[in-house]
């Protein structure tokens, strides 16, 4: 899931698989701070839940679930650092990582207005025995707190989920992918980036594809046309390129860069053109065009 998502917000791409291909098998679950997982769970507020708890979670539900056969793992977002995470030190459970704008480290100016809370905090209260690190969670909590909802009004669906992306941005905020590229699985890391992101910018997921050694690297799509949220704006392209994965396209296999244009239901690398079936809608064109 993305951070402040639960499963329903994957819907779309759910109905859009099966719509594609009824035989594919679909497991979706929340992570702890998320969806169901804030039932009854008070225990949430009381301390930062790391991003590599979140990969052991995941690992234990693989390990519960036993399926059959090959299994891959997608995500969003903060669900692609996870994933990074999981593939670090798990990197034999899944055949494909797919990766949708996947976290890579802080956010550049939501860090940068933190240091600068801390720096004025210490101009002001000298003595104030708080260490750095407490002081940006500290100043953290109030930016999630007062900014968040306006930008992601479905935090507002639990009274717990404010406080619970609280903790899971303070579990990985030192999180940084970059560090985290010398365990990656062989042929494994697919990564689909919106050329138009407003969190993750695609110049970084760039850097960030040259960063990956060369024999990690499957394939990356740079998404024209789209934002942030890829498997909510495009269930379709992201669904028919989940399924180009998923069936060994040899295309996508040898760390090959694709530029994606969901309106012509295409994505192209020199001569090989692969086809998004069912891209280009109403409904998503609405969406999209002012």
């Amino acid at each position: 899931n993305g951070l402040t998502y639960s499963t329903r917000q994957f819907d779309a791409l759910v109905k859009a698989l099966r719509a594609l291909d009824p035989g594919v098998g679909i497991v979706a679950y929340d992570m702890q701070g998320m969806g169901q997982t804030l039932l009854g769970n008070l225990d949430i507020r009381k301390a930062a839940i790391p991003l590599e708890n979140q990969a052991r979670d995941l690992h234990d539900l693989v390990r519960t679930l036993k399926i059959p056969g090959e299994i891959s793992v997608a995500g969003l977002s903060y669900g692609g650092a996870l994933e990074l995470m999981y593939a670090n030190l798990f990197p034999d459970d899944f055949t494909n990582f797919i990766m949708f704008a996947p976290l890579l480290e802080r956010l550049p100016d939501q860090d940068r207005l933190m240091n600068y809370y801390v720096n004025v905090h210490r101009l002001w209260f000298p003595l104030d025995p708080r260490n750095d690190d407490e002081l940006y969670d500290y100043y953290l909590r109030i930016f999630i707190y007062a900014t968040y909802p306006m930008a992601e009004p479905i935090i507002l669906e639990n009274p717990y989920k404010l406080e619970a992306v609280f903790r899971m941005v303070q579990g990985v905020k030192n999180w940084n992918a970059f560090k985290n590229v010398e365990n990656l699985p062989i042929g494994k890391m697919h990564v689909i980036g919106a050329v138009q992101d407003e969190h993750v910018k695609i110049g970084r997921l760039d850097d960030y594809w040259k960063h990956i050694p060369k024999q990690a690297r499957a394939s990356y799509l740079r998404l024209d046309g789209s934002k942030h949220k890829i498997p909510e704006q495009w269930p379709q392209v992201a669904g028919a390129w989940i399924l180009q994965i998923l069936a060994k396209n040899p295309n996508l296999q040898t760390g090959l860069i694709f530029e994606g244009d969901p309106y012509k239901s295409v994505a192209k690398h020199g001569s090989i053109i692969i086809p998004l079936n069912k891209a280009a809608n109403c409904e998503s064109l609405l969406r999209t065009v002012p």
